[in-house]
Order: C-alpha cells, then sequence, then structure tokens
C-alpha cells in the first residue's frame, strides 16, 4: 500500500545539490528556529509569558509569537526535504508572513495575541516577500 513512499519526512542537509527552492525553506526554518531561542532566551530579553518583552530591545516577543515563530520553523525544516513541499511553504508561509507585516503596519498588538511593533513587521515583510518570491519563481535553478 504505501510502496515506494515514506512515511517520515527526510530532514535535509544542505549540498551542492539541493535545489534552491529546498534551501530556501530550510534557511528560513532555520532563521525562524533562531527566533524562537532568542525569544525565550530570557538574558536577551525573551519571554515564555504572555505579555510583550523586548528581545535585545529590538521586537517584542511573548509565548504567541514563540510559538507561532517556532511552528514556521518546524514548517520549513520538514518542507526542505522534498522540492515539492519546499515550494508549497514558501507559498504558504510567504502569503502568511506578509500578512502578518502589513498587519503590523496598522496594528502593534492585533487582538492583544501577538505583538508586531518595533522590528517585527519590516522582518515578517521582508521574509514573507523572499518567500513568495522563490514560492512563485517559473524555475528555482538560480
Amino acid at each position: 500500500m504505501f510502496r515506494g513512499t515514506r512515511l517520515s519526512p527526510t530532514l535535509a542537509v544542505p549540498s551542492e545539490s539541493m535545489s534552491a527552492i529546498r534551501r530556501l525553506a530550510l534557511g528560513l526554518g532555520l532563521a525562524y528556529l533562531a527566533v524562537t531561542l532568542a525569544g525565550i532566551a530570557p538574558l536577551i530579553g525573551g519571554t515564555l509569558g504572555t505579555q510583550p518583552s523586548w528581545v535585545l530591545g529590538v521586537a517584542p516577543v511573548n509565548l504567541s509569537s514563540n510559538v507561532l515563530h517556532a511552528a514556521v520553523a518546524l514548517y520549513g525544516v520538514l518542507a526542505s526535504g522534498r522540492k515539492g513541499a519546499s515550494r508549497a511553504y514558501a507559498r504558504v508561509m510567504g502569503l502568511f508572513l506578509v500578512g502578518i507585516g502589513i498587519l503590523g503596519l496598522v496594528q502593534d498588538y492585533p487582538f492583544g495575541l501577538i505583538p508586531l511593533g518595533g522590528a517585527n513587521f519590516v522582518v515578517h515583510l521582508l521574509s514573507g516577500g523572499i518567500a513568495l518570491y522563490y514560492g512563485f519563481a517559473p524555475d528555482d535553478d538560480f
């Protein structure tokens, strides 16, 4: 029934043969993992609480944003194992991150859930824009 398919995700390791879209998914995944770790590190301003705390005085985070960053990171690392999954990741996360960035332009703390003030909206717009570019590019062999 499952002949020729994998039941567990393949974790990718960067190599010369890895396509650009897969490198993007892995790179964004690892970048958002770093953001997650910074967001929970109390020595640099991270928090696991629901009230916003400023990481390095640059971007506010709270438990909700840390959970979302961890989900984006996990999805990226897992999606980097396959080209089709990486393209889907780039498209979905690109739209999501650009949407969050635009929301951050309008409100600093929408719905009282996720702080989007400081540099947050800029980072989301940039990473989302890059993901959209790669996700909808006609050829990823660049």
